[in-house]
């Protein structure tokens, strides 16, 4: 088990005092995967790094299984080395000097447990085997690929079975495909070593696929924590709707209540009927988002539906498997994921249909 509450971080930048986390709290359950996710800037390095204990909070405490090892009030500060972390870093920190299995052995031999040759080697080989690098023990670390080279990384960082294992963006530096085996293949592992693992990422897809509870970081906070599910399908407010793909976000008031247990809700470009949270009242300034994917395409004439824009294409981009549209209603801009066999033309009059159901209400900054 971790757990994080309050952490505070600061920098001097050139531009004055930078508040790189605020306020920081979570818990992560042992065994699980935890992904701090965000854009460039947003903290979720900083604070894995406060973890590690490469950095030094203002505030806070952090403590690792039932250990505190930091409290700013109790002025209690555990080293790196002893915090029982493994730590994977974005460049993987490989010595290229070194062979795959001194690579591994180096914790063992720098820190102040001693090991005999023997364990040594015996700890080496079972972490080698755990990523998949038996047999390579010999082989000079620069001659690995960029997936074994990322596999080495999660080798030595569990070499000395830390209780926690640390990845900071970890496949950042991977091709698009291997990228994609290598997430598996993390996922697989930490399952079955069952480690409590933390991760940070700006890939959506990639925190979709590994993690079992998300945190949205923006601005050194955490602003939306859930399962995958809850964070992708139920965004709490615009950024995270917009970081997680609601590519339409739109200002709109609360009218009135309908029929059906729809709510009818007024915007620039008509009216439109969906499901509003309870809390919201007749009048209320709200945020409606929807997915690119979920706005339906009509040619005239349209069908006798509600919810229903008249709209333009003013580009359409091909990408296979869909049209990545844009369609102008009432001066808006719509994002709209078209299957391709509609051949949508620029300048080309549509409808557009965005179903009750596929709409998020957000609450108006």
């Amino acid at each position: 088990m971790v757990k994080v509450e309050g952490l505070v971080k600061h920098f001097q930048g050139h531009r004055g005092d930078v508040q790189a986390v605020n306020g920081v709290s979570f818990e992560v359950p042992e065994g699980s995967f935890f992904t701090l996710l965000g854009p460039s800037g947003c903290g979720k390095s900083t604070t894995l790094r406060c973890l590690a204990g490469l950095e030094d909070p203002e505030d806070g405490d952090i403590y690792i299984g039932e250990r505190l090892v930091y409290s700013r009030r109790q002025g209690r500060s555990v080293s790196a080395h002893d915090r029982g972390v493994g730590m994977v870093f974005q460049s993987y920190a490989i010595w290229p000097h070194m062979t795959v299995f001194e690579n591994v052995a180096f914790p063992l031999r720098a820190g102040k447990k001693r090991y005999s040759a023997a364990s040594i080697h015996e700890k080496v080989k079972r972490s080698l085997e755990q990523v998949k690098l038996g047999g390579l023990e010999d082989r000079p670390a620069p001659y690995l690929s960029g997936g074994q080279q990322q596999r080495l990384a999660v080798a030595r960082a569990l070499v000395a079975e830390p209780k926690v294992l640390l990845l900071d963006e970890p496949l950042s530096n991977l091709d698009a495909r291997l990228r994609e085996h290598m997430r598996l293949e993390l996922r697989e592992l930490q399952r079955r070593l069952n480690i409590t693992a933390i991760y940070v990422t700006h890939d959506q897809v990639e925190a979709l696929a590994l993690s079992d509870a998300i945190a949205v970081m923006n601005q050194g906070q955490i602003v939306q924590l859930g399962s995958p599910a809850e964070i992708y399908s139920s965004p709490r407010n615009s950024f995270v709707a917009d970081f997680f793909g609601w590519g339409n976000i739109i200002e709109a008031e609360i009218c009135e209540a309908t029929a059906g247990g729809l709510t009818l809700v007024a915007t620039s470009q008509g009216n439109v009927q969906c499901s509003v949270p309870d809390g919201w009242r007749q009048g209320d300034k709200v945020l409606l988002a929807a997915r690119p994917e979920n706005v339906q395409v009509f040619r005239p004439p349209a069908p006798d539906e509600d919810n229903l824009w008249e709209g333009e294409v003013q580009a359409a981009a091909f990408l296979g498997d869909s049209l990545d549209c844009q369609v102008v209603v009432a001066g808006q801009t719509i994002r709209v994921r078209a299957h391709p066999s509609l051949g949508l033309r620029l300048g080309e009059k549509v409808h557009l249909r965005i179903p009750p159901e596929s709409w998020a209400v957000l609450p108006h900054p």
